[in-house]
């Protein structure tokens, strides 16, 4: 059960990042073949609500917070 609890807090943490990566790929390619409806207000609509979730996570499971940032802190360097 712990270890879906710390997966689950590394999945709102790397959700985060990717959707955030989206943002800058209009101004890249202004050409695109199609369009995504309400493009800019879902992801940003996403990424106000996921760090409700990790402080929310955060105040009651402190340790997952800290596991994931410790995994994604060893992965990543």
């Amino acid at each position: 059960m712990q270890l879906l609890a710390v997966a689950i807090g590394l999945v709102l943490i790397l959700d985060s990042v990717a959707i955030a990566a989206l943002f800058p790929l209009p101004r890249a390619q202004p050409d695109a073949p199609f369009r995504v409806p309400l493009y800019p207000i879902v992801p940003a609509a996403f990424i106000l609500v996921v760090p409700g979730l990790l402080v929310g996570t955060a105040i009651t499971q402190p340790w997952l917070v800290a596991i994931a940032l410790g995994v994604l802190r060893r992965r990543g360097g």
